[in-house]
């Protein structure tokens, strides 16, 4: 028991270590970006070519086929989008029918939470010894 209870720390603690380095690996990325594009459009002098060895390989690629070698990058972009966001769901399930079928689901984890709480009352109950059961009076007997 000891043993899965430390090796289950050691690797949920792994994985979140790994978790806060990619996200600080991200972050350092971001950064180092975002101050050599405000170094480029405060000098407006940058063109593709000085950026490119810090893009992802995918962008970079892109961008060859996008931009000229000696083309300068845009120095900002403002983009304002409004409309409304396409669920996907449209005409496939409706609101009443959803709405039944999430009623259901919480009936369903209800039951089942009561069940869980009845077995562990039972399981405090059976701990008791059992008592004599009461003996059934013949009905002939009273009268």
């Amino acid at each position: 028991m000891n043993f899965w209870l430390i090796l289950s720390v050691i690797i949920v603690a792994s994985c979140i270590g790994i978790l806060f380095f990619y996200r600080a690996r991200e972050a350092s990325f971001a950064k180092s970006l975002e101050v050599r594009l405000t170094a480029a459009k405060s000098s407006h002098d940058a063109d593709f070519c000085s950026l490119s060895t810090t893009l992802p390989p995918p962008v970079s690629r892109y961008f060859r086929h996008v931009l000229g070698e000696d083309q300068r990058l845009i120095p900002a972009v403002e983009i304002l989008q409004s409309g409304e966001l396409r669920t996907g769901t449209e005409g496939r399930v409706g609101v009443r029918d959803l709405v039944d079928h999430l009623d259901t689901l919480s009936n369903i984890r209800r039951l089942a939470e009561q069940a869980d709480k009845a077995a562990r009352y039972l399981t405090i109950l059976s701990d008791y010894p059992a008592m004599d059961p009461i003996p059934e009076q013949d009905a002939r007997s009273e009268e």
